[in-house]
């Protein structure tokens, strides 16, 4: 059981990281900004939902089967903080549109610095437990 738990760990970590250093450069790359804008706003919100989901049944499958209370914990993290990102899209969105540096950085670092956390835990727990 525990190799549906590092499973969905590593699904986690697979979208995260296929977006950082796949996705996201080649539409930077190959598009200009007015074509990726709708390009990468119709993307974050779904990958940041597909990672809650993935959160929620990593917490409900560590806690039912009873590996490690830190299974359970790291699901219950990818599951909030996918929540607080996608919550923090439409201001991030927003500052963009309003040409707010400023904040748009702000809220880009708040969302990568999450992004970065939940990619951390759900590849650091498999070595703790």
């Amino acid at each position: 059981m525990q190799t549906i738990l590092a499973l969905l760990s590593g699904i986690i970590c697979g979208l995260i990281l296929c977006q950082a250093t796949l996705v996201a450069p080649l539409i930077f790359k190959s598009l200009n900004a007015e074509q990726a804008r709708p390009l990468l706003r119709g993307i974050f919100p779904k990958l940041f939902k597909a990672l809650a989901i993935l959160g929620l049944a990593l917490a409900v499958a560590g806690y039912v089967i009873n590996v490690s209370w830190l299974v359970a914990l790291v699901g219950l993290t990818t599951l909030i903080l996918s929540i607080i990102c996608i919550l923090i899209i439409p201001a991030t969105n927003q500052a963009s549109d309003d040409k707010n540096c400023d904040k748009f950085k702000q809220l880009h670092r708040l969302s990568v610095t999450l992004t970065l956390i939940i990619l951390v835990s759900n590849f650091c727990w498999i070595f703790f437990v």
